[in-house]
């Protein structure tokens, strides 16, 4: 992978319209998006793959979210997480990666190009 090669992205969620979005404004800001709704292809893809970035529903239809990082958990080079949540503040219920970040569903396009590019992603979610 040389220097000028795209950060590539999994976006993983449900919704369509919220991948074909989030997929539209990062390819906007200079990376490599690809997309999926299900938690079992994401880890495939993830384990395939050489994946910078994971941006992550809380809800998974296939994999509970807690059995999902746990899985992650055993990659030896895990991407960085950013997890979206509609209550962003509200306490995590299972064990998450160490570099990963939780944001406002409703406001991940806005934040995540930001989060990116300062490097603030990528650290353990505060208690509130």
């Amino acid at each position: 992978m040389h220097s000028h090669a795209k950060p590539k992205v999994l976006i993983v969620d449900n919704n369509e319209h919220v991948l074909e979005r989030l997929a539209a404004d990062l390819a906007a800001a200079g990376y490599e998006p690809e997309t999926t709704w299900s938690g079992r292809d994401a880890l495939g893809r993830l384990q395939a793959g050489e994946f910078r970035f994971l941006i992550l529903d809380e809800y998974l239809p296939d994999l509970y979210v807690g059995d999902f990082f746990s899985q992650l958990a055993q990659f030896a080079s895990p991407p960085h997480v950013v997890l979206m949540r509609a209550n962003p503040k509200k306490a995590l219920k299972f064990q998450h990666p160490r570099k990963m970040a939780v944001v406002d569903k409703l406001q991940t396009a806005q934040v995540l190009h930001e989060l990116f590019e300062a490097g603030q992603a990528f650290t353990k979610p505060t208690k509130h």
